[in-house]
């Protein structure tokens, strides 16, 4: 039996995914010893939150992934500073089939 849960995380990157080519949002959690990446979410967004994530990431973009072990992965990077919704599968620590679904930044 599949359970959901829905969690908060912060925006980390952007890329397209490579079996669907559908963009999908790179996220950080907070860990003991700073941020932690816990996987990607499909970004499932309507037209006018779309807009505003879209915004958003421009004015946050960063040259660098601001989460260590990001390797060989094509991805416009942003400042950890804007949190979104996502649903997911309940368990392990990574995020399975997962879809960004609004945005949590005031």
């Amino acid at each position: 039996m599949k359970c959901w849960t829905k969690g908060e995380f912060f925006v980390v990157g952007t890329a397209v995914d490579k079996k669907t080519g559908a963009p999908i949002a790179l996220l950080a959690e907070d860990a003991a010893d700073g941020l932690r990446f816990p996987g990607g979410a499909f970004i499932t967004l309507k037209d006018r939150q779309r807009e505003r994530f879209g915004d958003k990431l421009a004015r946050l973009a960063a040259s660098r992934p601001p989460v260590p072990g990001f390797r060989g992965r094509e991805a416009q990077w942003v400042k950890p500073e804007l949190v979104v919704g996502v649903c997911h599968l309940r368990g392990t620590g990574a995020l399975r089939h997962a879809t960004v679904q609004d945005l949590h930044d005031g």
